[in-house]
């Protein structure tokens, strides 16, 4: 990658969130902790930060299918023990004074 393009994606990422990702490329022996291993380089970092981003992505995806089957779940779960679909606007179900009423 030339210098142009390593400027390119740094406008696009923000160095200060993208530094994390070249913490691991660091040699551990330079006093100043701020020198890279040799046959490391500006692209394994860019590498990194995009299968995060992938990663992040898919896993998000994963949360909110979990998150809508949690829902059903427990709307279908209140549903059939209060014999009411629309339990949710039944202000008994959930507080008062403080107090968690929640069946």
């Amino acid at each position: 990658m030339d210098e142009a393009e390593a400027e390119r994606t740094l406008s696009q990422i923000n160095y200060y969130h993208f530094k994390i990702y070249l913490h691991p490329l660091s040699d551990p022996a330079s006093p100043s902790g701020k020198h890279y291993r040799k046959h490391e380089y500006f692209e394994y970092g860019v590498e990194l930060y995009r299968f995060d981003e992938k990663f992040r992505v898919l896993l998000l995806g994963v949360i909110a299918r979990l998150v809508v089957k949690l829902r059903d779940r427990l709307d279908h779960a209140l549903s059939a023990h209060s014999n009411n679909p629309f339990w949710y606007l039944d202000d008994t179900f959930f507080s008062q004074g403080g107090q968690v009423l929640l069946i």
